[in-house]
């Protein structure tokens, strides 16, 4: 998926929830682009796999873990994001998890509004890895 990076201006023009707004679909998308591309299961699978990999114990352990994979740059619009005052709370998360799972949509929105799709794919990848290792819940 490629963006027109011209068409969204300054990156530092949006807010990090406004990323992560974004960043919130576009890793929804790579995740169950991924799905299909390494299974065939059924539908509630693919569904329950999914679910699995975008609610924010799994983002805020995997961005945890992945941490040191990530550049100073990325690490710090995870920061970003992490640090934002958002006037929505945590419905099924810990407000730490919550806020770490901000964090990384926020970085997954700067990479789309860059047009970083290889780098994007990258981190999914990872985080997929992660989860299905013993280190995740």
């Amino acid at each position: 998926m490629e963006t027109d990076v011209k068409n969204f201006g300054e990156l530092h023009s949006y807010s990090p929830l406004q990323l992560a707004y974004l960043g919130d679909a576009y890793y929804e998308l790579l995740v169950r682009s991924t799905l299909l591309i390494r299974s065939r299961a059924s539908m509630q699978e693919l569904n329950s796999q999914a679910v699995r990999a975008v609610r924010a114990s799994s983002q805020a352990g995997a961005v945890l873990h992945l941490k040191d994979r990530f550049s100073e740059e990325e690490w710090g619009y995870v920061r970003w994001g992490r640090n934002a005052k958002s006037k929505s709370v945590a419905r099924h998360a810990s407000l730490r998890d919550y806020r770490y799972a901000t964090g990384f949509e926020c970085l997954m929105g700067v990479l789309y509004v860059q047009g970083n799709t290889e780098r994007a794919k990258e981190i999914v990848s990872a985080v997929f890895d992660y989860l299905e290792s013993d280190r995740a819940e």
